[in-house]
């Protein structure tokens, strides 16, 4: 007769519990349902944020290269236009970079235009 009634204590302390988790679930399931959805609509901007800029980077990173390419293939004019391009339309590092080319670049580019006038 004691183990009837320590079964029926469990289901009524289980009964108890249930009731417990659906008051909670009741008061603050809307909440923890706008929390989980608003953290999932961050992560998933972040994401996209960073997918963009590293979308950006490595546009600017391909001009640069291909400023540089120009700069050894002597085209000098081509370069220039390329990394003022690139100084003039990006916020990244690479318009530092590409202010520091356009510096080389027009260094080597007055340096070849001198030895070729005779001047050196």
């Amino acid at each position: 007769m004691a183990e009837k009634f320590d079964e029926f204590m469990e289901e009524v302390e289980k009964d108890i519990r249930q009731e417990k988790y659906m008051n909670l679930w009741n008061r603050y399931g809307k909440l923890l349902t706008g929390i989980a959805v608003i953290g999932l609509v961050c992560l998933i901007g972040y994401n996209l944020k960073s997918q963009y800029d590293f979308r950006q980077r490595s546009k600017a990173s391909d001009i640069l290269i291909g400023a540089q390419d120009y700069a050894a293939d002597n085209r000098h004019t081509d370069a220039i236009s390329a990394l003022k391009n690139l100084a003039d339309n990006t916020v990244t590092p690479y318009a530092i970079l590409a202010k520091l080319n356009e510096a080389g670049v027009l260094s080597t580019g007055e340096a070849a235009q001198k030895k070729n006038d005779g001047y050196s």
